[in-house]
């Protein structure tokens, strides 16, 4: 899933070297990534960042590490790495200081609100060709969504159609429930405001991403969304009709304004058939007979905060990489100017 390149590697000489790993942002999402870190034998989380000082003073008893006051003391604490779990529109400058002080960095999705910045970078992360980078796109390392990727890969060549739904009720006074976490939160209010971008962005890019994954580029984007519940700026109910570049089509709906929590992801060719209604994988190919495919239980999240750590130990390229981050924010940019302008958007005008 990647591949090698040059960078010190301790496993190849026999020795187990520990990551020490800082956060910055310890949220919804940084205390998903930090409860799963504290596991991993390879890492020592060493530092932590937030604006809620209170709440990293608290976190750092749990494993022995420092809380700090600012971004700029948790970068020269002696770090390896850090997991950037801070709201989109601040990732730009978050993620450049780290990179400037050397770091290897893991960012939750997007990259960036906005495409300019998340494309600046995306060339940054180049130059520090000695630096691993990753974005946090957790259903690539969902075995179910890694089983339909797989699919795709060897059987399906033309005429394809694919559809991703979830639904859920979202608003800045719900108490949610994720059944990934297993767990419920409040959501922020910044996911309801412009600079987040609401279910049209943020949330509908996990299926840009999974499905430029599966079938290449997307190069047009139509998107319908409005404002219901949320009395917020973004959208919180959208659909999204999207073409990629092989002639594929598909459509992206993410509802956060139905109170009954329900995802459907499916995709279809010549060669056969793939749904996903939540747990139970079924698969059609050819003229096979149906089958069902329930795998046991998984954390996509630990699979995947595991995975860079030891892409970081064994010198390896992860996946999904800036270059893919910058292309899921593309289409989100692209779909909500949809939104905004009331039409079709090619991707190649925002380029």
């Amino acid at each position: 899933m990647g591949n090698s390149i040059l960078i010190y590697d301790f496993s190849k000489m026999g020795i187990m070297k520990k990551i020490k790993v800082g956060f910055i942002g310890l949220g919804v999402m940084g205390r998903i990534h930090f409860e799963t870190l504290k596991l991993n034998k390879n890492v020592e989380i060493k530092s932590l960042f937030d604006v809620n000082y209170d709440l990293i003073e608290e976190l750092s008893k749990t494993c022995n590490a420092k809380p700090y006051k600012s971004l700029e003391d948790l970068l020269n604490s002696g770090i390896d790495a850090v997991w950037v779990c801070t709201p989109e529109d601040t990732h730009y400058g978050t993620v450049k200081n780290a990179l400037d002080a050397d770091k290897h960095v893991f960012v939750e999705k997007t990259l960036d609100r906005y495409y300019q910045k998340a494309k600046e970078l995306t060339e940054l992360s180049k130059a520090k060709n000695n630096l691993l980078t990753m974005v946090g796109y957790p259903i690539r390392f969902d075995p179910n969504y890694r089983k339909m990727k797989e699919i795709c890969d060897k059987y399906f060549e033309k005429k394809i159609f694919c559809w991703s739904l979830r639904q859920q009720l979202t608003t800045p006074s719900t108490l949610c429930y994720d059944r990934y976490r297993n767990d419920y939160y409040y959501p922020p209010r910044w996911y309801f405001e412009k600079k987040g971008g609401g279910a049209l962005f943020s949330h509908a890019s996990h299926d840009y991403d999974f499905l430029q994954w599966c079938f290449g580029d997307i190069v047009e984007v139509q998107a319908n969304a409005g404002i219901f519940l949320s009395n917020g700026e973004a959208p919180d109910e959208c659909s999204v009709n999207l073409k990629f570049e092989n002639g594929a089509i598909g459509v992206v709906s993410t509802i956060w304004t139905s109170p009954i929590k329900f995802n459907y992801v499916g995709l279809v060719s010549e060669q056969g058939s793939i749904v996903l209604p939540e747990e139970k994988l079924i698969l059609k190919i050819n003229k096979e007979p149906e089958t069902e495919i329930r795998f046991k239980e998984y954390s996509m999240w630990e699979n995947e905060d595991n995975y860079f750590i030891d892409c970081i130990l064994s010198s390896i390229i992860p996946e999904p990489s800036f270059d893919d981050g910058l292309k899921a924010v593309l289409v989100a940019t692209a779909a909500l100017k949809s939104f905004e302008e009331n039409k079709a958007i090619k991707i190649s005008e925002l380029k």
